[in-house]
């Protein structure tokens, strides 16, 4: 799931403002304001089925092909060679998997590399603040993702993602705030003081 959430907030971020702008110009200045500055963003995250309940809060970070992504449940950690995936029991990290993924694998992880290579959907503006996004393989979807409805703020940004997976499940992200720049580059990097009683599997042995 968090594959998932990452690639949807990443793809959201791409097509801020489609409707008044042309969407690859959009795309091009994001990449390059997060390849020098980095990015930063919270949300709410709700089942499909329970849009109106409690949700479950996110946060994603990155700079370039480096992120962060955290969620109750589990956290990411890609510097740029080696990910972290951890797993979040009562607030803490009780198991960390530690990999160096091939350039396939970081890319099906590595939501900076889901937006380079956005191809896999058709971007369409139906009005002023809604936001149409189909997979043109509409079958297996592209990372997993059928199609998304993204509605835009007063300002042009968004605050709510309505997304549907290739098996026909689905949640709602409800972006709280983003911001560029103000990151840090031991953000990338699996914090391992923080949680010293964690198990370490270090597939990379």
């Amino acid at each position: 799931m968090i594959r998932h959430i990452a690639a949807t907030i990443a793809t959201v971020l791409v097509c801020m403002s489609v409707p008044a702008q042309n969407t690859e110009a959009i795309i091009s200045n994001l990449i390059g304001k997060i390849e020098k500055d980095g990015v930063k963003c919270e949300a709410t995250i709700h089942s499909i089925s329970n849009p109106d309940g409690d949700g479950a809060k996110a946060t994603l970070k990155m700079k370039g092909e480096r992120y962060c992504m955290t969620t109750p449940e589990s956290s990411y950690w890609y510097d740029g060679k080696t990910l972290w995936y951890g797993i979040t029991l009562d607030g803490n990290i009780i198991e960390t998997y530690i990999s160096e993924p091939t350039s396939e694998g970081a890319a099906l992880s590595n939501p900076f590399l889901m937006m380079k290579h956005h191809e896999g959907f058709d971007i369409s503006a139906s009005d002023s603040k809604t936001i149409e996004l189909a997979a043109k393989d509409r079958k297996n979807g592209s990372y997993g993702i059928k199609e998304m409805t993204v509605i835009l703020d007063n300002g042009g940004f968004p605050s709510e993602i309505r997304l549907r997976m290739n098996t026909d499940d689905g949640f709602i992200i409800r972006i709280d705030r983003y911001a560029i720049g103000g990151i840090d580059d031991t953000d990338f990097t699996y914090p391992a003081a923080k949680w010293p009683d964690a198990e370490i599997i270090d597939l990379r042995l």
